[in-house]
């Protein structure tokens, strides 16, 4: 088999790998869905740009090894990373969030400034605003680094508020609760081992 071949079928993999992964994601939101619910959350086959890459807060392509990422030459959105699970995408947004929270960026005010870097048309006050608001925490109060949490329950509660609601900002307000039914199976696991690195 030629190496160009190859290189196409193991292309062809990922992609379907991918697509399969996007497939179950919606079908396991769908699923969780009672049956007759019409309150907007699910209206068409087609999932947001965020969770049909599998990374729901648009990280954006860079050289970072981030975990189960689609190679850079095999990703079709050609701005934001793509994952190969739902797991992964939360792992990558974890870990992030943890560098920016220590490097400076260590309020939510900073974490949303630095995260959106002028995607939002009203860069990024409008952002901030709905994270305030959907969240309750003060956007001024400091927020430490992983590896400084004694108490895992309260930091896993803490960032899950943060990825909620900018994960929702980032893939739309009428996605907010397909987006929460992937805490205990998605980010969870994430978390879990993300703290499991650093502690």
């Amino acid at each position: 088999m030629s190496k160009s071949k190859s290189k196409k079928d193991k292309q062809k993999k990922v992609l379907i790998w991918g697509g399969i992964s996007a497939v179950a994601l919606f079908l396991l939101l769908r699923k969780k869905d009672k049956p007759g619910n019409n309150n907007g959350t699910i209206q068409t086959g087609t999932l947001p740009r965020g969770l049909s890459n599998l990374n729901p807060m648009n990280i954006k392509i860079s050289d970072v090894s981030w975990e189960n990422k689609v190679p850079k030459s095999q990703n079709t959105d050609g701005t934001f990373e793509q994952f190969k699970n739902l797991k992964s995408g939360y792992l990558a947004t974890l870990q992030n969030l943890d560098f920016y929270l220590r490097h400076n960026a260590d309020t939510l005010r900073k974490v949303v400034y630095r995260w959106d870097r002028g995607f939002s048309g009203d860069y990024p006050t409008y952002y901030l605003d709905y994270v305030v608001e959907h969240s309750g925490l003060n956007p001024n109060d400091e927020i430490p680094g992983l590896y400084a949490w004694t108490d895992k329950a309260k930091a896993e509660q803490l960032f899950w508020k943060i990825i909620l609601n900018m994960s929702t900002f980032e893939n739309g307000h009428n996605w907010r609760a397909n987006i929460q039914k992937t805490h205990s199976e998605f980010f969870i696991p994430a978390f879990n081992e993300l703290w499991q690195r650093v502690h």
